[in-house]
């Protein structure tokens, strides 16, 4: 869904026309997953959009113990493959990508960290512009590419927007991330966008690429709260 409300949808459209599929009915019933592999969108501005399958997700596992898929030969143990898949897909969009978005709905899996990390270690090398390769002066060999990175926390609950808990989430992130290459900091600000008019920029000693996400439905309990003035 927040794909494609980022790239082509409204949030009151139907949701069966959205781009990228939601998840139906019987799907959410079984705790399975709507996307398989990698779907992609692009925009009359020719941007492109990627959306993954789960990365990491027992559903997956799950799907290839009951349905009695075979294993590649190389692997022994369903939930190596599906780490290996995992794995395959991350680092595919750490070498293609401007931008990663990674969505999770509660705060926070250090496991989740540890595989950024390992797919980090795993991408493949950034391969020189041929233009450049018999012109270049070797002023730019070895520089790798890395793409930015934002956290975004789904089904955000209405004490996850309490500014106190906001600055810990940040400063918890930043420590995580703090030996990454990834640029984990820079792209997007939370208090530059109006949702916190109340805290002044100096608020956050240094502010990572996180957004937080309340629930859609306006009438839930957790739906977004009015911006906080508290320290």
């Amino acid at each position: 869904m927040v794909m494609s409300l980022l790239s082509a949808n409204q949030p009151e459209e139907d949701q069966r026309t959205y781009v990228f599929r939601t998840q139906s009915q019987e799907i959410k019933e079984r705790g399975g997953n709507q996307t398989s592999g990698i779907d992609f969108f692009i925009t009359q501005e020719r941007i492109i959009f990627l959306d993954t399958q789960p990365v990491l997700s027992p559903s997956i596992l799950d799907h290839l113990i009951n349905n009695d898929r075979k294993l590649p030969p190389e692997y022994n143990l369903p939930h190596t493959y599906v780490e290996m898949q995992s794995l395959q897909i991350a680092a595919f969009l750490f070498t293609v990508c401007h931008v990663v978005i990674v969505v999770q709905d509660w705060f926070t899996d250090l496991s989740l960290y540890r595989f950024l990390q390992t797919a980090e270690m795993v991408k493949p090398s950034t391969p020189s512009p041929s233009h450049e390769s018999s012109s270049s002066s070797g002023s730019d060999e070895g520089t790798e590419y890395y793409p930015h990175i934002v956290f975004l926390q789904n089904k955000a609950k209405r004490e996850n927007f309490c500014p106190r808990n906001l600055k810990q989430m940040q400063l918890v992130i930043d420590k995580i991330m703090m030996h990454s290459h990834l640029k984990y900091k820079g792209t997007l600000s939370m208090l530059d966008c109006n949702i916190f008019p109340g805290l002044p920029p100096s608020y956050l000693d240094t502010e990572v690429n996180l957004f937080l996400l309340p629930f859609m439905d306006t009438d839930a309990d957790d739906a977004l709260p009015r911006a906080s003035k508290e320290p």
